[in-house]
């Protein structure tokens, strides 16, 4: 079969090789790495060194600001269904310089530029002397944990991989400092996000580019987690926050507790208990819990453009964004990176005399995006070679058809609340409950899902 006529037949067919998820076992201290401000640590006033970090002693060393009340700048709106955080006071610049003088002392220069806000943080460039770093302030949405996680994850990523990522500087998992916030100082990734330099990297760099990032892959899957799925640290954090549903939300809502109930009672078709099972025909497509779901394995599950960068010749800086990164089952884990997701690959180069051209002499829009349609088959096709040559055992557990039926399990469990996916996840409900094979549907739901 040539590429040509593999390419039309994927129209007709669920690209099953392109599900999203598809070594030894070693304990992790799950607390290892993280640095809590409680710990007894003196204050570091020099600079900041190579592979040091800076660990601050709130309970002796600072006194109790207003920040250590977990409600003050935190605040939840209603929007649709959901409900999300958002800021009631923003964070200062002269109190961000404090902080910086009570963690790294007051004999320096500190100079503080707005970067990004995000969901639950803000960035900002901070200037030490003439060095530059980042410094996330964060809403406190998850108290203490979700701060030590991001610090402990990326001190594991820098010891056990080879993947370039920011390097902890300092941190404050409390409020009680005069930004009343929580903070994490970390190195400046350079250059910029792929997604804003696609077009002027070569395709040479990209491949380049893979080849690490799959190195990264198959580090996290050789060095597996046992029996842990969530942060790399964790802490019992106790918030709350009011909901008042409208009369007009009730009947969705209810109709999502359904799905839910029903998506339970499908558990033992995927999750068999150690009985045999009279369903001999169910028995053939479910995996052994007990050899999957034993094992985890870090994953950073927005691996996109927009996290990944690259200077200006094309070179792999690093990535960024690792503040919610967790430890899935390897089953879910093994996986296409996310900016090498598509939902069909394209294996014949496009060639600009095929498509419109314009009065300028300009090719469609329709042509670049062919286009990188079809460098990102090249790169998934590398990817898969160097995972078949790094860690087979990758590639394996990411074709097997038994997790995949798990994937679409766990799909219909996160989606099932989801106003704009629930009718999609009540069609693979129906179809489960009448006992169809996932295979026999046009396309599988976590794929569906996620394309």
């Amino acid at each position: 079969m040539t590429d040509k006529q593999e390419e039309d037949g994927q129209q007709e067919r669920s690209p099953s090789y392109d599900s999203l998820f598809g070594g030894r076992d070693v304990d992790f201290n799950l607390k290892s790495s993280a640095r809590s401000p409680s710990q007894s640590t003196p204050v570091n006033t020099t600079s900041p060194q190579e592979d040091e970090e800076t660990r601050i002693n709130s309970s002796e060393a600072l006194p109790l600001w207003p920040g250590s009340d977990p409600t003050t700048s935190l605040s939840w709106v209603k929007h649709g269904l959901g409900v999300y955080p958002t800021w009631t006071i923003s964070p200062r610049v002269e109190s961000i310089v404090a902080t910086l003088k009570l963690a790294m002392g007051s004999d320096q220069d500190y100079a503080v530029r707005f970067l990004h806000e995000g969901a639950v943080s803000k960035l900002y460039t901070v200037f030490i002397g003439s060095e530059a770093f980042v410094m996330r302030v964060c809403l406190p949405v998850h108290p203490g944990a979700k701060t030590e996680t991001e610090v402990a994850t990326l001190n594991w990523v820098l010891q056990h991989t080879p993947l370039p990522v920011p390097r902890i500087i300092a941190h404050d998992s409390s409020r009680d400092n005069p930004l009343g916030f929580e903070w994490v100082l970390m190195s400046k990734v350079e250059g910029r996000p792929l997604s804003e330099s696609w077009w002027s990297t070569s395709l040479g760099s990209k491949e380049r580019l893979v080849k690490q990032i799959a190195a990264f892959s198959a580090a996290t899957f050789e060095q597996p987690l046992r029996g842990g799925i969530g942060g790399l640290y964790k802490k019992t954090a106790d918030t709350d926050a009011d909901h008042v549903v409208n009369e007009d939300e009730r009947e969705t809502l209810r109709h999502m507790l359904d799905l839910t109930r029903r998506i339970e009672r499908l558990m033992p078709k995927f999750f068999p208990s150690p009985q045999p099972d009279a369903n001999k025909e169910m028995e053939a497509i479910i995996v052994n819990v007990e050899k999957t779901s034993a094992r985890t394995m870090l994953c950073h599950d927005s691996l996109s453009l927009d996290n990944i960068f690259v200077n200006n010749k094309g070179m792999f800086k690093g990535v960024i964004d690792w503040q919610c990164i967790s430890c899935l089952p390897v089953h879910e884990a093994c996986q296409f990176p996310a900016f090498l997701r598509q939902a069909y690959d394209r294996f014949v180069e496009p060639v600009v005399p095929s498509y419109i051209i314009d009065e300028n002499g300009a090719p469609h829009t329709a042509y670049f995006r062919d286009y990188k349609q079809w460098e990102i088959t090249r790169l998934r096709r590398l990817y898969v070679e160097e995972m078949m040559v790094h860690a087979p055992g990758f590639v394996d557990v990411w074709r097997d058809g038994k997790s995949a039926n798990l994937r679409d399990y766990e799909a219909a469990v996160q989606n099932c609340d989801n106003e704009f996916t629930v009718e999609t996840v009540e069609e693979w409900i129906e179809a489960m409950e009448h006992g169809r094979n996932p295979t026999q549907l046009p396309k599988r739901l976590h794929e569906f899902l996620a394309g």
